[in-house]
């Protein structure tokens, strides 16, 4: 977030960062963009993003990431991001992707336990 803005969490610590939804092309503020939960998002201050972070279209190669702890039943984001955190630490499934090469990712090549 840039210098001098914050925001409270549901928990009540002071946050100057925010994880964002790097994969989505046409986020225009820092709460569009960030990902968290419910709670969370509306704290985030409503800011415009800079002009170079807004996403850009994606034509590469799909992309598998994790880090990000995403919560429900597996699912691929896109055809081309699929995110394999579901915070199995934290009693949710492990996640994979059966990858076979293919240009688009589809939710029915994930395996969780």
């Amino acid at each position: 977030m840039p210098a001098g803005i914050t925001f409270e969490d549901e928990g009540g610590k002071v946050r100057h960062d925010v994880r964002v939804r790097w994969w989505l092309p046409n986020v225009r503020s820092y709460r569009e963009a960030a990902i968290g939960s419910p709670g969370d998002l509306v704290r985030i201050p409503d800011v415009t993003l800079p002009e170079e972070w807004k996403g850009q279209a994606y034509f590469g190669s799909p992309g598998l990431f994790g880090h990000y702890w995403f919560t429900g039943k597996p699912r691929v984001i896109s055809p081309q991001f699929a995110c394999l955190d579901y915070s199995v630490v934290n009693g949710g499934p492990l996640v994979a992707y059966r990858f076979d090469g293919e240009s688009e990712l589809s939710t029915g090549k994930l395996a969780w336990v």
